[in-house]
Formats: C-alpha cells, structure tokens, sequence
C-alpha cells in the first residue's frame, strides 16, 4: 500500500502566499547567536516562526515543523523516548527537547527531508475545542488566555463563540501586550513556517503511512498508528455548536461522548473558518491544487477541492 502515498510539496523561499500575518520570520543575527552561546545554548536558524525540530531518523536527515493540534504529541512522545534518561520520556518538555533537536544552521535544512503535516483547519478548531474546552486536558493557559481575550465565561462558551468571538476577533491580532496574544494551539499553519522548502508535505490523516515511509514500520507503530493526544474515539453527531462547554463537558464525564466535527461546524461557520483560517486554505490548496489529486492512506484520490 505504501506506494499510493504521494508527498506534497510546498516552496515558501519567496512567501508566495504573502508574508505572515505575524512578523516573517529572519536569520538569526550574529549578536544574538553569541549570547545565546554565553548563555550555554545555541540559537536557532531562525527567529520567528514554527519550532523546526531534528528528528532521530536514518537513513536521511528529517526536520519537523511542531505545529500543535496536527499530529505533535505523537513527535513529542518519540523524541522524548529518544533524546530522554534510559529511553523514557521523564520531564521532557517541548521546551527542553527543543533545546536539544532544534535546527541551528543552513547545512542542517540542506541535508534533510523537511516534514511538513497540515490538517483542515475546521478539523483542526474542533478537535482543539473537543480536548481543551470539553474534555480539559492541560486547558488552564488556553482557558484562562479566552477568559482574558474576551471576558466570557469559558463554561459558558459555545463552539460558535469560540470561532467567531475569540478567534474570529484575536487571531491576526498585531497587538504586544500579552493579554492580546491568542493561544498558540489557534495560530495558523501558515505562521508557523520559515522561508524553506518543505519537500514532504502531507495531511495529517495519512500521518500513518507517511510514517512508514520516512521512520520505518517499527517508529510507525509505536509512535503514529494510534492518536496519541485522541479527542474523537466516542464521536455523537447531535447538532452541538451553540451548546455551552459545561455542558458538553458534563456529558462527557457521564458518557465518554464528544460532538463531531460535522455536529461542531454548520456552512456558517465553515464560511467564518475558512475567512480567519484563509492563508491555510490556500496554503493547502497550492500544495494539491484543484486538479492535481494525491492518494491518501485509502488509495482515494484527494485534491484541494475537498475543502
């Protein structure tokens, strides 16, 4: 099966998109190179952007761009395993294997794969409600970030309200206060880039079997073949968007059950996600153009026009 896998591939050395809705990313200067060398660590490539991560793959180098919500914790995991005291993954942040896997020159992108993997970003909004508002696994920064954006209760918060209150009014905030920041679970895929050639784009459901292909089957297995930060294992399709939080949360303690994307986002608020999340969109869409299909884990043909 692993021959109908096709990588997408996506060139943001010019930002044919446009620059970022936040600051372009830059090479980092030599001044501050040298303080973070005093201070014991090393600077990365570049200041801004995504984190760009070695990962401890063979036979080729491989870089990964951590974007949350698309598949992170399951790079998380096995870089911790690897880089961790015996093989575990004890008090292994994202902030310290950073310090220790990110990418630091020119010469580590030149001789690397670049990992790449994009999610519709609807699926993406519910699946970051489902496990932050409803089920609230590690919710207290998101929580408190949406209390502080918008003065609503978060329990009394709808999916509707979510997108179009919170992200809808904060997300291409330019503002530096640190209360007029979003959450970085809801920055876009776009953002989190550096001007690179990304030669290995995919979307996040054929994350499986891109695994087999770039890690080998035994990494795939163990770290890629089951979600390892699942929102959607019982998913209800009962209309739920303008339901408050509570008690979506409530319901899930009684029955294990979530709303699914299809009973999150009506045409509504498709049509509002797409007009925040544009440069996603179109980033996704220049990848697999209209008429230029690519083959999922299913062997079923796939194209931009699926969004």
């Amino acid at each position: 099966m692993t021959e109908r896998l096709v990588f997408g591939c996506f060139d943001n050395r010019e930002w044919p998109l446009g620059p970022c809705e936040n600051e372009p990313p830059y090479k980092t200067s030599s001044i501050y190179r040298g303080l973070m060398s005093l201070k014991g660590g090393q600077a990365p490539l570049y200041r801004g952007g995504g984190l760009h991560l070695r990962l401890p793959s063979k036979p080729h180098d491989t870089i990964y761009v951590y974007i949350r919500k698309n598949g992170c914790s399951a790079f998380r995991q096995w870089l911790a395993a690897e880089h961790g005291a015996d093989g575990t993954q004890r008090n292994l942040s994202i902030g310290k294997l950073t310090k220790r896997v990110k990418v630091t020159n020119q010469d580590q992108i030149d001789t690397s794969c670049r990992v790449l993997v994009l999610r519709d970003p609807a699926a993406r909004l519910c699946s970051l409600f489902r496990n932050k508002l409803i089920q609230r696994s590690g919710a207290e920064d998101i929580l408190a970030n949406i209390q502080a954006l918008t003065g609503l209760s978060v329990d009394k918060l709808t999916f509707r309200q979510f997108v179009e209150v919170y992200v809808g009014r904060h997300l291409h905030s330019r503002q530096h206060s640190e209360l007029a920041r979003i959450d970085p679970h809801c920055s876009t895929q776009y953002s989190h880039l550096w001007p690179i050639l990304y030669d290995r784009v995919i979307m996040l459901q054929d994350l499986p079997k891109a695994a087999i292909v770039l890690f080998g089957n035994d990494i795939a297995t163990k770290y890629f073949f089951e979600p390892a930060n699942a929102s959607s294992k019982s998913l209800v399709r009962q209309t739920s968007a303008d339901i408050p939080s509570h008690e979506l949360h409530a319901l899930y303690l009684e029955s294990n059950s979530l709303p699914s994307d299809d009973s999150f986002v009506d045409s509504d608020l498709r049509n509002a996600i797409r007009e925040v999340y544009s440069s996603d969109y179109k980033m996704i869409a220049s990848v697999w153009p209209e008429g230029d299909q690519y083959a999922n884990s299913n062997g079923d043909r796939y194209s931009a026009r699926n969004f």
